[in-house]
Formats: C-alpha cells, structure tokens, sequence
C-alpha cells in the first residue's frame, strides 16, 4: 500500500516505509536543528503584513515595467 506524505499531502513520491516525502523530511530535519529560531525566520521571511505586500508588489512591478504602478488608494 502506497501512501502520501502526511505534510504536504501532495507528494508524488511514493511513500511505504516514511511518512514524510524527501522535501518535507528536510524541513522536519531544519525544524529539529534550528527548533523556534526556525519557526521565527518562517514568520518574518513568509509571512508578509499588509505594508509589505504593496511594497513587494511595488518592486515587482518596477522589476517588470520599471516604473512605480500608481497608488490605488489615491
């Protein structure tokens, strides 16, 4: 019996002795090295508040046209 991995539950891997695919058995190897120094760079490097969406929409943009886009809420 073939089974997914528990974490991202998308693997093509095909899981029969592990639980974990190869790139979700890394990140559970970094999170066992670097504990919640780990869960903290996650948050501030992934997870992005409202101010910091519209500044990285804004590099993105400038990147692709090079220009600023104009601000929507003027």
């Amino acid at each position: 019996m073939v089974f997914n991995c528990i974490l991202c539950e998308k693997s093509d891997d095909y899981l029969i002795t592990s639980s974990f695919c190869i790139k979700c058995r890394r990140v559970k190897h970094l999170i066992n090295i670097y504990g919640e120094e780990f869960y903290d760079t996650m948050e501030r490097v992934l997870v992005r508040n409202k101010t910091q969406q519209e500044n990285k929409i804004k590099i993105e943009h400038k990147k692709i046209y090079g220009t600023i886009p104009p601000n929507p809420k003027s």
